[in-house]
């Protein structure tokens, strides 16, 4: 996952030179690539990026520094729980589990996720809503009832 903060550093940059020149088609791909950040939609900020990048038609400090932090970008699947920015509690159950990563997360069984100590529905419902974000599901919470 690419690093937000940086990213929108960098976008606070390009606005500040863009605005001073009034490009009124610059900031408005400006604005659409930061709207696809701020909703961690990759792809379509993927998008966004190439049109930004189109506009400007040169290649400037903060579009090589904002392609960098793309190129290195890493799977979601590796994610750690850390960058999720879950709360304490959630954190700090999830670690207890022994749980390091997005990939573990999304592996979990229904039956798995009703064996984690202290991992109650309100945890469980902020996992599934990170997940989500990312465009993973995870099995839902509970036993299965799939009948055999």
């Amino acid at each position: 996952m690419y690093n937000k903060v940086k990213l929108m550093v960098e976008i606070g940059k390009l606005e500040v030179r863009f605005e001073s020149n009034l490009d009124t088609r610059v900031m408005k791909e400006l604005s659409d690539f930061r709207d696809k950040i701020c909703n961690d939609d990759i792809l379509q900020a993927a998008i966004a990026f190439g049109r930004l990048q189109a506009t400007i038609g040169k290649t400037t400090e903060e579009i090589q520094t904002i392609s960098c932090i793309l190129e290195n970008a890493k799977p979601v699947s590796n994610m750690s729980i850390e960058e999720l920015e879950f709360t304490v509690r959630t954190y700090n159950v999830l670690r207890g589990a022994q749980v390091k990563n997005v990939e573990q997360i999304t592996e979990m069984s229904s039956e798995g996720w009703t064996k984690i100590k202290n991992l109650g529905r309100k945890s469980y419902e902020e996992i599934a809503e990170k997940m989500h974000g990312l465009g993973l599901e995870i099995a839902p919470y509970g036993k299965s009832t799939e009948v055999c």
